[in-house]
């Protein structure tokens, strides 16, 4: 039986690829499960990594699979596990100090809305739409959709999303801020490759660092302060720090030279 979900890497660069393309790369538990079990291992790796999230097919993630969940002998039990597979590793995933770009190139419906909104950097190709499409089958959100989205796009446009049905562009995911950057079709691979080999080029601590303070939720103004101040006490102290200053400085002296 052929691997619903792989993680394969090289040097700082890792494919996370969803591989259920044949069915719109829908979630049901298998895939769920593979999932989970991708994440669990890059977990282990130490070292920060960009990840390119990504999938087989026309479309990114059609969301759950309605069919899976209506067929089950209890649709309640397989829903509320299926949730719950992928509950048990999106938090760490977003914790983790690897950078997740989404790379999609098609539909990102529900719970593939989630993974696009659980990466740090979405690459979206020009004829990727958006929605929410859980109230269109009367569901709730989840895989963490109504915490995220409202954070990412507004409250108003969230619930405009989640409610009406709205499809979005990915000229207009862009406006809204679900997604960085829009590829023709036949560019989208070369701009994820370019994008993550900046990405993979640049201070990996300092980046994963960066990332978790811009998404601290300290509660006071004060002790996001200090989270910054112990920030940069920890990198400066980082040998891979004092040879890129050095190097800022050596290019600063070459210029006024």
């Amino acid at each position: 039986m052929p691997e619903l979900a792989t993680l394969e890497r090289d040097g700082r660069i890792a494919h996370l690829t969803l591989r259920r393309g044949d069915v719109g790369n829908a979630l049901d538990q298998p895939l769920a499960e593979a999932f989970a079990a991708a994440v669990r291992e890059l977990l282990l790796i130490e070292e920060p990594l960009v990840v390119v999230l990504q999938s087989d097919g026309a479309l990114f993630c059609a969301g759950g699979d309605v069919a899976a969940v209506s067929t089950a002998p209890d649709p309640g039990a397989y829903l509320t596990r299926l949730a719950s597979t992928m509950h048990d590793v999106l938090p760490a995933l977003r914790d983790a100090p690897h950078l997740v770009v989404a790379r999609v190139q098609g539909a990102a419906a529900g719970a593939g809305l989630a993974l696009v909104l659980n990466a740090d950097v979405v690459v979206a190709s020009s004829a990727a739409v958006f929605l929410s499409a859980y109230a269109g089958v009367g569901l709730t959100p989840d895989c963490g959709v109504s915490r995220l989205l409202p954070r990412v796009v507004g409250e108003r446009r969230a619930i405009e999303l989640a409610l009406t049905g709205r499809v979005l562009s990915a000229e207009e995911a862009r406006d809204w801020g679900l997604v960085t950057t829009v590829a023709a079709p036949d560019e989208l691979d070369a701009a994820v490759d370019a994008l993550a080999g900046r990405l993979a080029a640049g201070p990996a601590q300092a980046q994963a660092r960066t990332v978790a303070l811009l998404r601290a939720d300290h509660p006071g103004y004060e002790e996001h302060l200090a989270a910054e101040v112990r920030g940069l006490a920890d990198q400066i102290a980082l040998d891979d720090t004092r040879a890129r200053m050095r190097a800022f400085l050596e290019r600063s002296r070459a210029r006024t030279s």
